[in-house]
Protein backbone atom coordinates (compact mmCIF):
# COMPACT_ATOMS: atom_id res chain seq x y z
CA UNK A 1 0.00 0.00 0.00
CA UNK A 2 0.65 3.28 -0.88
CA UNK A 3 2.50 5.27 2.24
CA UNK A 4 0.35 8.01 1.68
CA UNK A 5 -2.36 6.11 1.95
CA UNK A 6 -1.42 4.27 5.12
CA UNK A 7 -0.31 6.70 7.85
CA UNK A 8 -4.14 8.46 6.86
CA UNK A 9 -5.58 4.95 7.26
CA UNK A 10 -3.48 4.23 10.50
CA UNK A 11 -4.70 7.81 11.66
CA UNK A 12 -7.91 6.80 11.03
CA UNK A 13 -7.99 3.59 13.29
CA UNK A 14 -6.34 5.72 15.85
CA UNK A 15 -9.17 8.47 16.08
CA UNK A 16 -11.58 4.95 16.02
CA UNK A 17 -9.57 3.79 18.96
CA UNK A 18 -10.41 7.15 20.20
CA UNK A 19 -14.15 7.24 19.94
CA UNK A 20 -14.66 3.80 20.89
CA UNK A 21 -12.93 4.36 24.13
CA UNK A 22 -14.75 7.13 25.14
CA UNK A 23 -18.22 6.34 23.54
CA UNK A 24 -19.05 2.48 24.63
CA UNK A 25 -20.13 3.93 27.22
CA UNK A 26 -23.50 6.22 26.40
CA UNK A 27 -25.66 2.55 25.41
CA UNK A 28 -24.07 0.67 28.71
CA UNK A 29 -23.67 3.15 31.81
CA UNK A 30 -27.22 2.49 32.69
CA UNK A 31 -26.91 -0.90 33.19
CA UNK A 32 -23.91 -0.40 35.47
CA UNK A 33 -25.42 2.77 37.07
CA UNK A 34 -29.00 0.65 37.93
CA UNK A 35 -26.82 -2.30 39.13
CA UNK A 36 -28.00 -4.67 36.56
CA UNK A 37 -24.64 -6.10 36.02
CA UNK A 38 -20.79 -5.13 36.35
CA UNK A 39 -18.55 -3.45 34.23
CA UNK A 40 -16.75 -6.28 32.43
CA UNK A 41 -20.02 -7.90 31.24
CA UNK A 42 -21.31 -4.41 30.47
CA UNK A 43 -18.40 -3.64 28.24
CA UNK A 44 -18.41 -6.83 26.42
CA UNK A 45 -22.20 -6.32 25.43
CA UNK A 46 -21.55 -3.03 24.72
CA UNK A 47 -18.70 -3.81 22.63
CA UNK A 48 -20.22 -6.78 20.81
CA UNK A 49 -23.06 -4.10 19.82
CA UNK A 50 -20.62 -1.91 18.95
CA UNK A 51 -19.02 -3.85 16.38
CA UNK A 52 -22.64 -5.20 14.61
CA UNK A 53 -23.74 -1.48 14.32
CA UNK A 54 -19.77 -0.67 12.82
CA UNK A 55 -19.71 -3.39 10.34
CA UNK A 56 -23.79 -2.52 9.12
CA UNK A 57 -22.60 0.96 8.51
CA UNK A 58 -21.52 0.31 5.07
CA UNK A 59 -24.29 -0.50 3.90
CA UNK A 60 -26.52 1.59 5.60
CA UNK A 61 -25.21 5.17 6.99
CA UNK A 62 -23.39 6.21 3.34
CA UNK A 63 -25.60 9.22 3.90
CA UNK A 64 -23.49 10.31 6.93
CA UNK A 65 -20.58 9.53 4.53
CA UNK A 66 -22.09 12.10 2.00
CA UNK A 67 -22.64 14.87 4.66
CA UNK A 68 -19.26 14.95 6.50
CA UNK A 69 -17.80 14.76 2.60
CA UNK A 70 -19.56 17.64 0.62
CA UNK A 71 -21.11 19.21 3.60
CA UNK A 72 -18.12 21.15 5.02
CA UNK A 73 -15.55 21.88 2.72
CA UNK A 74 -16.27 23.53 -0.88
CA UNK A 75 -15.81 21.14 -3.91
CA UNK A 76 -12.22 21.06 -4.17
CA UNK A 77 -10.80 17.55 -5.83
CA UNK A 78 -6.61 16.46 -6.42
CA UNK A 79 -4.94 19.81 -4.82
CA UNK A 80 -2.27 17.29 -3.82
CA UNK A 81 -0.03 18.32 -0.49
CA UNK A 82 -2.83 20.69 0.54
CA UNK A 83 -5.54 17.94 0.70
CA UNK A 84 -3.12 15.76 2.61
CA UNK A 85 -1.95 18.13 5.05
CA UNK A 86 -5.54 18.95 5.44
CA UNK A 87 -7.20 15.57 5.81
CA UNK A 88 -4.20 14.71 8.09
CA UNK A 89 -4.32 17.69 10.42
CA UNK A 90 -8.46 16.79 11.02
CA UNK A 91 -7.31 13.04 11.80
CA UNK A 92 -4.82 13.96 14.53
CA UNK A 93 -6.36 16.98 16.00
CA UNK A 94 -9.49 15.16 16.59
CA UNK A 95 -8.13 12.12 17.88
CA UNK A 96 -5.73 13.91 20.12
CA UNK A 97 -9.11 15.93 21.78
CA UNK A 98 -11.07 12.92 22.27
CA UNK A 99 -7.96 11.07 24.13
CA UNK A 100 -7.34 13.63 26.29
CA UNK A 101 -11.09 13.74 27.35
CA UNK A 102 -11.31 10.06 27.79
CA UNK A 103 -7.97 10.36 30.10
CA UNK A 104 -10.19 12.67 32.15
CA UNK A 105 -13.49 10.67 32.06
CA UNK A 106 -15.36 13.06 29.87
CA UNK A 107 -17.84 11.96 27.91
CA UNK A 108 -16.99 14.78 24.59
CA UNK A 109 -18.70 14.50 20.99
CA UNK A 110 -16.16 12.85 18.86
CA UNK A 111 -18.27 14.27 15.93
CA UNK A 112 -17.56 17.94 17.48
CA UNK A 113 -14.55 17.04 17.57
CA UNK A 114 -14.70 16.05 13.78
CA UNK A 115 -16.34 19.12 12.43
CA UNK A 116 -14.26 21.57 14.50
CA UNK A 117 -11.15 19.97 13.48
CA UNK A 118 -12.39 20.28 9.47
CA UNK A 119 -13.67 23.96 9.74
CA UNK A 120 -9.80 25.11 11.47
CA UNK A 121 -7.65 23.02 9.23
CA UNK A 122 -10.13 23.65 5.84
CA UNK A 123 -9.70 27.28 7.38
CA UNK A 124 -5.94 27.03 7.26
CA UNK A 125 -5.59 25.23 3.97
CA UNK A 126 -8.02 26.80 1.99
CA UNK A 127 -9.22 29.61 3.12
CA UNK A 128 -12.22 30.87 5.29
CA UNK A 129 -14.15 30.82 1.76
CA UNK A 130 -13.45 27.09 1.65
CA UNK A 131 -15.53 26.35 4.27
CA UNK A 132 -19.56 25.65 3.68
CA UNK A 133 -20.66 27.77 6.66
CA UNK A 134 -24.27 27.38 5.58
CA UNK A 135 -24.09 23.69 5.63
CA UNK A 136 -21.90 23.10 8.73
CA UNK A 137 -24.43 24.83 10.48
CA UNK A 138 -27.58 23.72 9.15
CA UNK A 139 -26.59 20.14 8.55
CA UNK A 140 -24.43 19.64 11.42
CA UNK A 141 -24.57 22.20 14.21
CA UNK A 142 -28.08 22.48 14.33
CA UNK A 143 -29.17 18.63 15.09
CA UNK A 144 -26.34 18.82 17.38
CA UNK A 145 -28.08 21.52 19.39
CA UNK A 146 -31.02 20.52 19.10
CA UNK A 147 -30.87 16.48 19.84
CA UNK A 148 -29.86 17.02 23.31
CA UNK A 149 -32.88 19.40 24.49
CA UNK A 150 -35.32 16.50 22.45
CA UNK A 151 -33.49 13.81 24.20
CA UNK A 152 -34.47 15.98 27.89
CA UNK A 153 -37.82 15.87 27.29
CA UNK A 154 -38.57 12.74 25.76
CA UNK A 155 -36.61 11.04 28.54
CA UNK A 156 -38.49 13.12 30.90
CA UNK A 157 -42.04 12.48 29.74
CA UNK A 158 -41.13 8.78 29.09
CA UNK A 159 -39.51 7.61 32.39
CA UNK A 160 -43.14 8.19 34.47
CA UNK A 161 -44.79 5.89 31.80
CA UNK A 162 -42.15 3.39 31.62
CA UNK A 163 -42.43 3.33 35.63
CA UNK A 164 -46.36 3.06 35.24
CA UNK A 165 -46.21 0.16 32.40
CA UNK A 166 -43.38 -1.82 33.78
CA UNK A 167 -43.47 -1.34 37.82
CA UNK A 168 -43.58 -4.40 39.30
CA UNK A 169 -43.99 -6.44 36.17
CA UNK A 170 -42.01 -10.00 37.23
CA UNK A 171 -42.13 -10.69 33.41
CA UNK A 172 -42.25 -14.55 31.87
CA UNK A 173 -40.28 -17.10 32.43
CA UNK A 174 -39.84 -19.33 29.41
CA UNK A 175 -38.27 -23.34 30.10
CA UNK A 176 -37.53 -26.16 28.30
CA UNK A 177 -37.90 -29.56 30.17
CA UNK A 178 -36.02 -33.04 29.01
CA UNK A 179 -38.89 -35.74 28.99
CA UNK A 180 -39.45 -39.26 28.46
CA UNK A 181 -42.76 -40.41 26.22
CA UNK A 182 -43.71 -43.74 26.21
CA UNK A 183 -45.65 -46.28 24.77
CA UNK A 184 -48.45 -48.02 26.72
CA UNK A 185 -50.19 -51.53 25.22
CA UNK A 186 -53.01 -53.16 27.27
CA UNK A 187 -52.72 -57.00 27.53
CA UNK A 188 -56.22 -59.22 26.81
CA UNK A 189 -55.63 -59.64 30.32
CA UNK A 190 -56.01 -55.87 31.75
CA UNK A 191 -52.67 -55.52 32.38
CA UNK A 192 -50.82 -52.62 31.04
CA UNK A 193 -47.17 -53.14 29.66
CA UNK A 194 -44.91 -49.75 28.11
CA UNK A 195 -43.29 -51.25 24.97
CA UNK A 196 -41.03 -48.46 23.90
CA UNK A 197 -39.50 -45.14 25.90
CA UNK A 198 -37.91 -42.03 24.14
CA UNK A 199 -36.56 -39.08 24.99
CA UNK A 200 -37.93 -35.56 24.17
CA UNK A 201 -38.31 -32.09 25.37
CA UNK A 202 -41.51 -29.97 26.90
CA UNK A 203 -41.74 -26.46 26.79
CA UNK A 204 -43.60 -24.79 29.36
CA UNK A 205 -44.39 -21.10 30.63
CA UNK A 206 -44.88 -19.50 33.75
CA UNK A 207 -44.44 -23.23 35.58
CA UNK A 208 -43.43 -23.18 38.99
CA UNK A 209 -40.79 -25.30 38.01
CA UNK A 210 -39.33 -22.59 35.99
CA UNK A 211 -38.02 -20.82 39.40
CA UNK A 212 -36.82 -24.15 40.86
CA UNK A 213 -33.31 -24.25 40.88
CA UNK A 214 -33.65 -28.19 42.20
CA UNK A 215 -35.59 -29.35 38.67
CA UNK A 216 -33.33 -30.42 36.00
CA UNK A 217 -33.82 -28.08 32.57
CA UNK A 218 -32.32 -27.22 29.71
CA UNK A 219 -33.02 -23.93 29.37
CA UNK A 220 -34.65 -21.50 31.32
CA UNK A 221 -34.97 -18.04 29.89
CA UNK A 222 -36.92 -15.09 31.85
CA UNK A 223 -38.31 -11.77 30.34
CA UNK A 224 -38.83 -9.20 32.07
CA UNK A 225 -37.79 -5.60 32.83
CA UNK A 226 -33.85 -6.23 32.87
CA UNK A 227 -34.10 -8.52 29.65
CA UNK A 228 -35.83 -5.07 27.92
CA UNK A 229 -32.58 -2.73 29.74
CA UNK A 230 -30.24 -5.15 28.22
CA UNK A 231 -31.58 -4.98 24.41
CA UNK A 232 -32.23 -1.21 24.74
CA UNK A 233 -28.38 -1.33 25.45
CA UNK A 234 -27.49 -2.72 23.34
CA UNK A 235 -29.64 -1.45 20.39
CA UNK A 236 -27.94 1.78 21.73
CA UNK A 237 -24.53 0.73 21.03
CA UNK A 238 -25.61 -0.93 17.90
CA UNK A 239 -27.09 2.70 17.07
CA UNK A 240 -23.94 4.34 17.72
CA UNK A 241 -21.73 2.35 16.32
CA UNK A 242 -24.43 2.94 13.17
CA UNK A 243 -24.12 6.53 13.65
CA UNK A 244 -20.52 7.23 14.57
CA UNK A 245 -18.38 5.09 11.86
CA UNK A 246 -18.98 6.80 8.64
CA UNK A 247 -18.24 9.85 10.16
CA UNK A 248 -14.64 8.88 10.85
CA UNK A 249 -14.92 6.81 7.55
CA UNK A 250 -15.61 9.90 5.70
CA UNK A 251 -12.16 11.97 6.83
CA UNK A 252 -10.31 8.71 5.15
CA UNK A 253 -13.04 9.34 1.90
CA UNK A 254 -12.69 12.33 2.04
CA UNK A 255 -8.58 12.34 2.13
CA UNK A 256 -8.53 10.49 -1.43
CA UNK A 257 -11.04 12.77 -2.68
CA UNK A 258 -8.98 16.08 -1.75
CA UNK A 259 -5.43 14.49 -2.78
CA UNK A 260 -5.99 12.14 -5.46
CA UNK A 261 -5.04 9.18 -3.70
CA UNK A 262 -6.57 5.94 -4.33
CA UNK A 263 -5.83 1.91 -3.95
CA UNK A 264 -8.38 1.11 -0.86
CA UNK A 265 -11.77 0.22 -1.15
CA UNK A 266 -14.48 1.83 1.37
CA UNK A 267 -15.48 -1.41 2.41
CA UNK A 268 -11.55 -1.72 4.41
CA UNK A 269 -11.97 2.01 5.42
CA UNK A 270 -15.07 0.64 6.88
CA UNK A 271 -13.52 -2.83 8.13
CA UNK A 272 -10.88 -0.34 9.84
CA UNK A 273 -12.87 1.84 11.11
CA UNK A 274 -15.38 -1.25 13.16
CA UNK A 275 -12.12 -3.09 14.16
CA UNK A 276 -10.68 0.15 15.88
CA UNK A 277 -13.76 0.95 17.49
CA UNK A 278 -14.75 -2.10 19.05
CA UNK A 279 -10.78 -2.25 20.46
CA UNK A 280 -11.25 1.01 22.05
CA UNK A 281 -14.54 0.01 23.07
CA UNK A 282 -13.32 -2.76 24.88
CA UNK A 283 -10.00 -2.27 26.31
CA UNK A 284 -10.56 1.69 27.33
CA UNK A 285 -14.60 2.11 28.12
CA UNK A 286 -14.36 2.03 31.27
CA UNK A 287 -13.53 5.28 32.71
CA UNK A 288 -16.02 7.63 30.48
CA UNK A 289 -18.59 4.67 31.88
CA UNK A 290 -18.11 5.02 35.65
CA UNK A 291 -18.45 9.32 34.88
CA UNK A 292 -21.92 8.21 32.99
CA UNK A 293 -23.36 5.51 35.25
CA UNK A 294 -22.06 6.69 38.63
CA UNK A 295 -21.51 10.62 38.76
CA UNK A 296 -24.39 12.25 37.37
CA UNK A 297 -27.40 11.13 39.06
CA UNK A 298 -28.67 7.47 40.39
CA UNK A 299 -30.72 5.24 38.74
CA UNK A 300 -32.68 2.06 38.85
CA UNK A 301 -33.12 -0.56 36.13
CA UNK A 302 -36.58 1.08 34.59
CA UNK A 303 -35.48 4.24 35.14
CA UNK A 304 -31.78 3.29 32.96
CA UNK A 305 -34.09 1.53 30.49
CA UNK A 306 -36.43 4.36 30.07
CA UNK A 307 -33.01 7.09 29.07
CA UNK A 308 -31.54 3.94 26.83
CA UNK A 309 -35.05 3.37 25.26
CA UNK A 310 -34.98 7.38 23.98
CA UNK A 311 -31.06 7.32 22.92
CA UNK A 312 -31.17 4.23 21.12
CA UNK A 313 -34.51 5.75 19.15
CA UNK A 314 -33.06 8.96 18.34
CA UNK A 315 -29.07 8.15 17.53
CA UNK A 316 -31.18 5.27 14.71
CA UNK A 317 -33.44 7.95 13.49
CA UNK A 318 -30.50 10.25 12.88
CA UNK A 319 -28.35 7.42 11.57
CA UNK A 320 -31.17 6.64 8.79
CA UNK A 321 -31.93 10.29 7.41
CA UNK A 322 -27.81 11.50 7.64
CA UNK A 323 -28.21 13.71 10.72
CA UNK A 324 -24.86 12.91 12.72
CA UNK A 325 -26.13 13.93 16.21
CA UNK A 326 -24.32 13.31 18.65
CA UNK A 327 -24.63 10.22 20.96
CA UNK A 328 -22.62 11.73 23.73
CA UNK A 329 -25.32 14.69 24.08
CA UNK A 330 -28.31 12.67 23.64
CA UNK A 331 -27.23 9.60 25.62
CA UNK A 332 -26.11 12.19 28.86
CA UNK A 333 -29.09 14.07 27.90
CA UNK A 334 -31.85 11.55 28.50
CA UNK A 335 -29.98 10.43 31.55
CA UNK A 336 -30.14 13.81 33.12
CA UNK A 337 -34.08 14.43 32.02
CA UNK A 338 -34.80 10.96 33.55
CA UNK A 339 -32.78 11.78 36.49
CA UNK A 340 -35.01 14.56 37.32
CA UNK A 341 -37.74 12.42 38.30
CA UNK A 342 -35.88 11.98 41.74
CA UNK A 343 -35.63 15.56 42.38
CA UNK A 344 -33.40 18.48 41.11
CA UNK A 345 -30.92 17.85 44.15
CA UNK A 346 -30.56 14.45 42.76
CA UNK A 347 -28.60 15.60 39.59
CA UNK A 348 -24.46 15.79 40.14
CA UNK A 349 -24.47 19.53 38.62
CA UNK A 350 -20.96 19.69 38.86
CA UNK A 351 -20.35 17.01 36.99
CA UNK A 352 -23.03 18.06 34.42
CA UNK A 353 -21.24 20.98 34.06
CA UNK A 354 -17.93 20.03 33.46
CA UNK A 355 -19.39 18.02 30.88
CA UNK A 356 -21.18 20.86 29.19
CA UNK A 357 -17.64 22.62 29.51
CA UNK A 358 -16.14 20.13 27.38
CA UNK A 359 -19.20 20.05 25.01
CA UNK A 360 -18.43 23.51 24.27
CA UNK A 361 -15.44 23.49 24.13
CA UNK A 362 -14.41 20.65 21.62
CA UNK A 363 -15.26 22.22 18.70
CA UNK A 364 -13.06 25.56 18.95
CA UNK A 365 -10.35 23.29 20.35
CA UNK A 366 -10.33 20.95 18.12
CA UNK A 367 -10.16 23.68 15.91
CA UNK A 368 -6.57 25.31 17.16
CA UNK A 369 -4.92 21.82 17.24
CA UNK A 370 -6.38 21.48 13.90
CA UNK A 371 -4.65 24.40 12.94
CA UNK A 372 -1.27 23.64 15.09
CA UNK A 373 -1.08 20.57 13.10
CA UNK A 374 -1.70 21.88 9.74
CA UNK A 375 0.93 24.86 10.30
CA UNK A 376 3.45 22.04 11.07
CA UNK A 377 2.72 20.05 8.15
CA UNK A 378 2.91 22.43 5.67
CA UNK A 379 5.80 23.78 7.26
CA UNK A 380 7.39 20.21 6.72
CA UNK A 381 5.81 18.66 3.73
Amino acid sequence: MDLFLLIPLVLTADLDYANGANDVSRGIATLVGSRVTDYRRALIWGTVWTFAGSALAIVVSIALVKTFTRGVLTETSNIGDTGRVLAISVMIAASLWVFLATRTGLPVSTTHAIVGSLCGAGSFALGTDGILWGSVFGKIVLPMVISPLVSMMLAYVSTPLVLLGLSGWGGHCFCVFPARSALLTVEPSGTVQMTTMQPGLVAAVDVPACDTPAEPRILSLRMGPNTFHWLTAGWTSFARGLNDAPKVTALMVGYMLLSGETGIGLEWVFATVALSMTAGAYLNGRRVTASLAEKVTRMDHLQGFSANLITSILVTVAAHFGLPVSTTHVSTSAIVGMGLHNGVRSINWKMVSEMLTAWVVTAPLSALIAVCVAFLLSTLL
